[in-house]
């Protein structure tokens, strides 16, 4: 074998192997894309959800001139009703820990 049928067939291994590569890798990646996220959506819940929404006024079968409107403010009612009975304080409101509170009302002069 000479010099150039040897360089040749190691350029043509060379061109398979990163063939092989490029291919296992794009396979790995759209297998992960494709990944379950743990949070399963199912009929059951989808429901519960319409339910919920139905018991907070919201009519899907009714006049549609209003959609989004109409279904925000119901998810807003289903919200508050969660936050009402679920434990912990309300947060109305936010905080920044270590920020300056700025405009406020009363001001510590050391006094």
């Amino acid at each position: 074998m000479s010099v150039l049928e040897e360089s040749f067939k190691g350029s043509v291994m060379l061109r398979q192997s990163v063939i092989i590569l490029v291919t296992g890798a794009l396979v790995a990646v759209s297998s992960l894309a494709h990944a379950d996220s743990g949070s399963a959506v199912t009929r059951a819940s989808v429901k519960a959800e319409l339910a919920e929404l139905e018991a907070a006024g919201y009519n899907p079968q009714g006049p549609q001139e209003n959609y989004p409107v109409d279904l925000m403010v119901a998810e807003q009612r289903v919200a508050a009703a969660h936050s009402a009975t679920a434990y912990g304080s309300a947060t109305n409101g936010s905080s920044s820990s270590g920020a300056r509170s700025v405009g406020s009302a009363t001001t510590y002069n050391g006094q």
